[in-house]
């Protein structure tokens, strides 16, 4: 009996060139490794002033107490 559900190791035929299906797959895909990237930089930055921040509240109250 060949194969009644079609479905095979074959894969389909490409409908667009392999250069177009790697340019869609990196605009797809790849954009969101850089968001990620973003992220991590903006986490890292909004912590830097959390701690510079929390050392200025410190300095503030050390000088309260004097």
């Amino acid at each position: 009996m060949a194969n009644p559900g079609g479905k095979g190791s074959t894969p389909r035929p490409l409908s667009v060139s392999q250069e177009q299906y790697n340019e869609r797959w990196e605009a797809i895909f790849m954009s969101k490794k850089d968001e990620k990237i973003d992220m991590s930089e903006k986490r890292a930055e909004n912590l830097s002033e959390i701690v510079q921040d929390r050392a200025e509240i410190h300095r503030i109250f050390e000088d309260e107490e004097e």
